[in-house]
């Protein structure tokens, strides 16, 4: 009986990380600006945590992590959420809210 409580518990464990690493596959692609001071961002997954790159910025490439439903990232001196719109699929960065491109 134990054996089936340890199986159990390793299964609920991967299946926790699957659903964590699928909150955040809306934020990759690349973004253009739709209004705001940025130029627009590319996000890729890199692992469990994702590099989100600021064009045309001096931020470059910062890494980011989800926090809940936004991604966190970590800037100089200071840090972001980047949240998705729900009701337009616009990217919302503090400053500027951004489109998918191709959209």
């Amino acid at each position: 009986m134990k054996s089936i409580g340890g199986w159990v518990a390793v299964l609920f464990a991967l299946l926790l990380s699957a659903c964590n690493q699928d909150a955040g596959n809306s934020f990759i692609g690349t973004w253009t600006k739709v209004s705001g001071q940025g130029s627009g961002l590319v996000i890729e997954r890199n692992g469990s945590n994702f590099i989100v790159n600021f064009q045309n910025s001096s931020f470059g490439k910062v890494a980011g992590y989800m926090k809940g439903d936004l991604l966190h990232v970590d800037l100089p001196m200071t840090s972001a959420d980047l949240t998705i719109d729900k009701k337009t699929g616009h990217l919302i960065v503090p400053g500027e809210e951004l489109v998918r491109a191709g959209n």
